[in-house]
């Protein structure tokens, strides 16, 4: 569970945090566009890619949460919501269903690995 809860941390800060919020939000468009293929990102940012740049923002707070506090449930649980909503999303609004092939398949990945290691509830305050 340190593995998978650093890794949580890892691109709750790093990928969503700063790549795909605070870059974008400052004009910084490559990784953005790199990353996600349902809106285009250029200066000056569009509402869409806003949209979206606030929204993996969240998701990546939410992410290091749950990688900083592994045996908080809630925490989890939500952490596992961001893949569940970060699947749904690029399924949705990706016109080409290949090019959103690597996120709907790693954050599936990721929500099966944090299924299988939900804490027990009532394991609250027991850190490993």
């Amino acid at each position: 569970m340190r593995v998978l809860a650093g890794i949580l941390v890892f691109w709750g800060v790093l990928i969503d945090g700063v790549g795909l919020f605070a870059m974008p939000l400052l004009g910084q468009c490559a990784f953005m566009s790199e990353m996600i293929k349902f809106t285009t990102c250029s200066a000056p940012v569009s509402v869409e890619a806003k949209i979206a740049a606030y929204l993996f923002g969240m998701c990546g707070i939410v992410r290091a949460l749950a990688g900083l506090y592994p045996t908080e449930r809630g925490a989890w649980l939500a952490g596992m919501g961001t893949m569940l909503l970060e699947v749904v999303v690029t399924w949705a609004l990706t016109a080409d269903p290949m090019q959103g092939a690597p996120a709907i398949g790693v954050c599936s990945v990721f929500l099966g690995l944090m299924a299988a290691t939900l804490p027990e509830a009532g394991a609250k305050g027991k850190r490993s």
